[in-house]
């Protein structure tokens, strides 16, 4: 699987699950006891949105070693990724703005995908 392949399946899993009204409704429940409950807000983060920064902030380095991508900070890259996934529209039914789901998951996908390779690819 190209990298580009890779980054669209892993960006697209990420976008259906946070996306989800089970993940959505769990974040509204940590975001309320969290002051209450603090042990709560860090097995959630250690669980879920840390272990995908740390799976595929090893991605990117076994990327890197193999000298397929250019990347000085792994973890701004990391951070850089999924921040872009988390655009307007996605925010926006997060938040509960839109109750529909969101019909373009594929094409922000492919989006986020090629703007993460044309910062990192290796140029030649």
């Amino acid at each position: 699987m190209s990298i580009r392949d890779a980054l669209i399946a892993i960006a697209d899993q990420h976008l259906k699950i946070v996306l989800s009204e089970r993940y959505i409704n769990l974040i509204r429940i940590v975001a309320a006891e969290v002051d209450r409950f603090p042990e709560l807000g860090k097995a959630f983060y250690e669980h879920g949105p840390g272990k995908s920064y740390e799976n595929f902030q090893a991605f990117l380095d076994q990327r890197v070693e193999r000298g397929d991508l250019e990347i000085a900070n792994l973890m701004r890259a990391t951070d850089l990724f999924f921040g872009t996934l988390l655009r307007r529209e996605v925010l926006a039914r997060i938040y509960g703005m839109k109750h529909t789901r969101l019909s373009n998951r594929t094409a922000i996908a492919t989006s986020v995908a090629d703007e993460f390779m044309e910062h990192y690819s290796k140029k030649a």
